[in-house]
């Protein structure tokens, strides 16, 4: 059995047995005011309720890329689990560095998968960012060692830009960090369950069609479409983001894939798989 839990934006934690996989935690949420004007820090309160909250052992934490809102809080994180795995690309090995954290980062080479457990398989299929800015693609390149921490919300760049491909309990799960797809290089992608970036997709008709096409999900969660600016409510309506066109999104998703289940998720609501 695995439990899958949407943490807000981007972020999931996966948990089998007493294993837990966490990708793009992104627990801090600063406001719109310290994102467009001043640094960024991991708020250690919100990164302890959540450890503390959390019924299993952190075996790996997993960046898709390093955008601020997926890897800010990552670091704090992995300094206070012992004996975690993780796993990014050079641009998270240089965050790391600079937080005076060397040689912590496993830095991925795509298409090549990792065995985090007996059970847990990670492989980082190169993928691409969706234009969410202007038709453009936000803060390319790489984070630059020069950089001394707390990093204005620019300087996260973006890095190489990979799509998760976890494998639990012969269960496949794909996390779709951002509304972009670049085409695998070899075939057998198909995944059993798909988290699915919403925001930009009208930007990238490859993204729904292509992606869903090549990966044949049974199970779509929609995600990342929560306005992370804003703090997690726990229940009601989470404020969103706008311009989402979410009807039109999932018909398209039903049109393409018309055999999958969509289910949208209470942030920290638990889904048993």
């Amino acid at each position: 059995m695995i439990t899958v839990r949407w943490l807000g934006a981007a972020g999931l934690e996966l948990i089998t047995g007493h294993q837990a996989v966490l990708i793009d935690p992104y627990l801090s949420r600063p406001g719109k005011g310290r994102i467009a004007l001043g640094r960024l820090s991991s708020n250690p309160t919100a990164v302890s309720r959540y450890l503390e909250g959390l019924d299993a052992a952190v075996a790996a934490i997993v960046a898709g890329h390093t955008h601020f809102d997926h890897a800010l809080d990552i670091p704090a994180l992995a300094a206070r689990v012992d004996r975690c795995a993780v796993l990014g690309s050079r641009s998270l090995d240089t965050l790391f560095r600079i937080q005076g954290m060397p040689d912590r980062v496993t830095v991925c080479r795509p298409n090549r998968e990792i065995r985090v457990s007996d059970n847990i398989r990670v492989t980082m299929i190169p993928s691409a960012h969706g234009r969410v800015v202007l038709g453009r693609v936000p803060y390319p390149g790489e984070i630059s060692p020069s950089r001394r921490p707390p990093l204005k919300s620019a300087w996260y760049r973006l890095g190489d830009m990979y799509m998760p491909r976890i494998t639990m309990e012969d269960r496949v799960l794909v996390h779709a960090g951002s509304a972009g797809y670049r085409q695998p290089e070899k075939a057998g992608s198909a995944c059993d369950v798909l988290f699915m970036c919403v925001p930009g997709w009208r930007r990238e008709p490859e993204y729904t069609r292509a992606l869903l096409a090549d990966l044949t999900p049974r199970l779509i969660i929609p995600f990342h479409y929560d306005d992370f600016t804003r703090p997690l409510r726990f229940s009601g309506r989470q404020p969103r983001l706008p311009f989402l066109k979410m009807s039109a999104f999932v018909k398209t998703v039903r049109k393409t894939v018309p055999h999958a289940e969509i289910r949208f998720l209470r942030p920290l609501e638990k889904l048993r798989i």
